[in-house]
C-alpha cells in the first residue's frame, strides 16, 4: 500500500516541506515507517534534506529515524547514500542524536540506542563544543554508559580526544557516574589517566 501511495506522488511534492518545516520522509522516518520511507527512497526522494524552521533546521531523515530509536529506517536510510556526518542547526550528528534520544521524555532503552548506533559509519564527530558522541554518553545513567561503551571503542573513537574545554570521555564520566566497571573499561581501551583539563 506504501508503494502504491508514493506511486501517486511525485517526488517533489514528498520533499515539499509542511508549515512544521518537514517533508514526508521526515515524518515517516520519525514514525518508523520502513516501508514508507523505502518507497520514497525508490521514488528518488533525498535521503539527506534537511528540515526548516519551525523545526530544527539542518534535520536530515537519518537525524530523525536516530532521535526515535528506528534502527530498521537508520539501516535502509544509510543504505541509500545518508550521510552521517550532517549536523543539524544545534551542530549535533545522527550520532549525537540517537545517544541523547528519549521517548515520552524518558531516555530511550539502551537496546535501541546500540541498534542505531551499529548502523552508522562515524561516531567520533565533535559538536561545535567540541563534544563527541562518547563524550555525551557519559552524561546518561551509569548503566547506559557501561552498555555504549563497546560500540564506540569498537568503532575506533578516540578516547582520549577532548572537548573545548579539554575535558575526555573519562574526565566526564568521573565527574557524572564514575562507576568503577565503565571506568576500567575505558582505562583498557587506553584513556589516559594522567590528562588535565584546561583550568
Amino acid at each position: 500500500i506504501f508503494r502504491e501511495a508514493a506511486e501517486l506522488l511525485s517526488r517533489e511534492s514528498m520533499e515539499q516541506p509542511d508549515l512544521s518545516g518537514r517533508a514526508a520522509i521526515h515524518i515517516a522516518a520519525q514514525k518508523g515507517h520502513e516501508k514508507m520511507v523505502d518507497a520514497m527512497i525508490k521514488k528518488g526522494v533525498d535521503v539527506n534534506l534537511t528540515e526548516d524552521a519551525p523545526a530544527q533546521p539542518g534535520t536530515t531523515p537519518l537525524h530523525e529515524a536516530c532521535i526515535h530509536g528506528h534502527s530498521e529506517v537508520v539501516k535502509l536510510l544509510i543504505n541509500a547514500g545518508a550521510d552521517d556526518t550532517l549536523k543539524n542547526s544545534k551542530g549535533e550528528t545522527p550520532a549525537h542524536c540517537a545517544v541523547l534520544a528519549k521517548e515520552f521524555g524518558r531516555e530511550l532503552d539502551t537496546e535501541r540506542k546500540i541498534a542505531v548506533l551499529k548502523e552508522l559509519k562515524h561516531l567520533d564527530i565533535p559538536r561545535e563544543d567540541g563534544k563527541t558522541p562518547l563524550m555525551l554518553a557519559q552524561l546518561l545513567s551509569f548503566w547506559a554508559t557501561k552498555e555504549l561503551f563497546p560500540v564506540f571503542s569498537d568503532s575506533g573513537a578516540e578516547i582520549n580526544r577532548t572537548d573545548n574545554q579539554g575535558r575526555t570521555a573519562l574526565m566526564l564520566h568521573a565527574e557524572n557516574s564514575c562507576y568503577k566497571d565503565t571506568i576500567k573499561l575505558m582505562i583498557r581501551a587506553g584513556a589516559d589517566v594522567n590528562m588535565t583539563d584546561n583550568e
